[in-house]
């Protein structure tokens, strides 16, 4: 089987490959630092064949095994859970029988069952049942904020609340809600001048927007008020113009940038989303997602719970539950 390609100018005329890549990734460039990693994939189906379970296309990371396909390079093994309760205990939910465990940098894939995708949810139970989606991402925040597991950091025991950043991202464009419509975002290739990309969508950037939310204890507030909207008209210099648009490649390149390894240091054979991130293209000095953040120095902001509503799910009903694991989404059973 082999599969087809979208090329950096947009193109799906690329020749057909086998779908597992020998080029480096971030898991193997964090490997190669001795960054400690984990993807905590969703336990649906067979795992060496799930469409959300991406390490299963890198080769050095699975390292099939001949005549079957099944993954089975140490990383695989040691680095990709098909557990969704993991990182729960990972962050101290369950310190008492799990030692705290967080690696350096973490993907986390949620389980259909709480996943916010359209169609998807539990079932199981009545119609007056809350979706486990926002239960699901406010159990991972508020365990890792008052999670009692510590980091030593030049010589000092820190919390994981103050050393850590989550990333929010949907697997769904905000068209329902979005105020702005595709077809009047500015185009990057337009904006940034990228060769052999004049026409709109090339490359297939800032089309549909997703939703994105950042969570740290290093927040930029905006006006000296919480809630900071990056690219808010109503921020001093912002608007949605560079460095104010960011795209998944921001996420890499600030991974690469947090922990020193540069960006586009990744073959430069391979034209990859890091090396494009929009903030960096507009200045290649520029820190991907720094607006997110306070400027130095600046004080760890206290952690502040979010608010369990009746019917939510906490961290414990998800330790608990021993139910059916599905995909996040129903792509790989109806196309529509």
């Amino acid at each position: 089987m082999r599969v087809k390609l979208i090329g950096p100018d947009g193109q799906e005329n690329i020749t057909p490959l086998y779908p597992c890549f020998n080029h480096t990734s971030l898991p193997t460039l964090l490997d190669a630092a001795g960054v400690t990693w984990r993807y905590y994939a969703n336990g649906s189906g067979t795992p060496h064949t799930g469409i959300w379970t991406a390490p299963n296309a890198i080769s050095p990371i699975c390292k099939p095994l001949m005549g079957t396909g099944d993954c089975n390079g140490s990383d695989w093994l040691n680095d990709v859970f098909f557990d969704h309760k993991q990182i729960l205990r990972d962050l101290g939910a369950d310190i008492q029988h799990h030692p705290c465990n967080l690696p350096n940098v973490s993907w986390v894939i949620p389980n259909g069952k709480w996943s916010d995708h359209p169609g998807m949810g539990d079932n199981e139970t009545d119609s007056n049942d809350i979706e486990k989606g926002p239960g699901w991402v406010a159990s991972i925040v508020n365990t890792l904020g008052i999670s009692p597991c510590t980091d030593l950091i030049n010589g000092h025991q820190t919390s994981y609340w103050n050393d850590t950043v989550i990333f929010i991202v949907w697997d769904d464009w905000g068209g329902w809600w979005d105020h702005v419509d595709p077809s009047t975002a500015p185009f990057l290739g337009v904006l940034l001048n990228i060769p052999n990309c004049s026409a709109w969508g090339c490359g297939y950037v800032h089309g549909f927007r997703v939703p994105f939310l950042v969570v740290s204890a290093y927040m930029a507030t905006g006006n000296g008020q919480q809630g900071y909207v990056s690219g808010d008209t109503r921020t001093p210099g912002g608007g949605e113009l560079p460095p104010y648009i960011h795209d998944f490649g921001s996420i890499l390149a600030f991974i690469e940038n947090n922990f020193a390894f540069g960006i586009g240091t990744i073959n430069p054979q391979y034209q990859f989303a890091d090396a494009y991130a929009p903030e960096r293209m507009a200045n290649p000095q520029a820190i991907p997602l720094a607006d997110f953040f306070c400027i130095s120095p600046c004080t760890a902001q206290p952690f502040q719970r979010i608010p369990v509503v009746q019917g939510m799910w906490q961290a414990t009903d998800f330790l608990n539950y021993t139910g059916e694991q599905t995909d996040p989404d129903d792509d790989a059973v109806d196309d529509d």
